[in-house]
């Protein structure tokens, strides 16, 4: 199946209801929000991928069950993360 692809500049994009059946989103928000109801029985069961990028933005998911988030980083930026909360040798 092909992906979805939602945008959100400077507004707000809300997906309600039963308004897809892809199981991959492709969203791009600027300054913006997108609201995305997944509960849709069409596709709910079926593992969603959401790829994208957000700056000055909001994403919120509606989903029935338990949503697992996975990569949401590079592992660069992870380990880049992990260094910078270490804690320093005076505070061990």
């Amino acid at each position: 199946m092909t992906e979805t692809n939602i945008q959100a500049d400077h507004s707000v994009v809300k997906r309600l209801g039963h308004w897809t059946r892809q199981s991959t989103l492709q969203v791009r928000a600027r300054n913006g929000k997108v609201v995305l109801d997944l509960r849709s029985p069409q596709i709910d069961g079926a593992p969603i991928r959401l790829h994208g990028n957000a700056c000055d933005s909001q994403v919120r998911i509606q989903r029935a069950g338990v949503a697992e988030l996975t990569s949401l980083r590079s592992l660069a930026r992870l380990k880049e993360l992990h260094r910078a909360h270490r804690p320093v040798a005076s505070e061990r």
